[in-house]
């Protein structure tokens, strides 16, 4: 028959006590790490909300630069208008001049203000457009996801993509003072960010 050694009561002991303390430090560490887990998670989540609700809707911005374009229009005897876009067809104005980049929180308080105007900003308050400053937007891969064509002289900006108004105008009413007066307040707000970059001609 055969001898099965028979751990001493003692050592049993030692050893159970060795396995609960291990236990003991595991436990917290495992249940640490997967509450950190989810709140990284939870975190994340939340912050591609907050950016989807703000224009340009997307968390996949990793960068903002500045351009100008239009600076000459008019040359002497011009009379084609200019492209009136600083992203055509993918690619940035081929006439348009790199500024640099705009800071994280410049590009926010951007597009915070572009979320909250109303579609006057778009309709521009005079006829002309011809913009000298563009916004663009990119994503990691260095492409153009989103941008603005700005001119501050006719107070009209365009957006792409589009911004989300929560109220339009119809271009054949008369618009109330108070309207007005919250497209201007928002497009001077915006200037006065690009201003601290570059010249600003109104």
């Amino acid at each position: 028959m055969p001898q099965y050694a028979i751990l001493p009561q003692t050592n049993y002991m030692a050893t159970m006590k060795r396995i609960s303390i291990l236990f003991g430090f595991l436990l917290p560490a495992i249940a640490l790490l997967l509450g950190c887990a989810c709140h990284n998670a939870a975190h994340q989540a939340q912050t591609a909300r907050n950016a989807n609700a703000i224009w340009p809707y997307t968390d996949k911005a990793v960068l903002v630069r500045l351009y100008t374009f239009n600076e000459n229009y008019p040359a002497e005897n011009e009379t084609r208008r200019p492209e009136t876009a600083i992203v055509v067809n993918g690619a940035i104005n081929a006439k348009a001049t790199d500024t640099g980049a705009v800071s994280e929180s410049d590009a926010m308080s951007i597009g915070k203000i572009m979320s909250q105007s109303s579609d006057l900003v778009a309709l521009g308050l005079s006829k002309c457009f011809i913009p000298r400053h563009g916004l663009v937007w990119y994503n990691q891969q260095g492409e153009p996801i989103a941008h603005l064509s700005v001119c501050f002289e006719c107070d009209r900006i365009d957006a792409v993509p589009p911004v989300r108004y929560t109220k339009t105008h119809n271009t054949q009413t008369e618009w109330k003072e108070k309207d007005i007066a919250k497209a201007e307040a928002d497009i001077a707000a915006i200037n006065q960010i690009v201003g601290t970059y570059t010249t600003v001609k109104r």
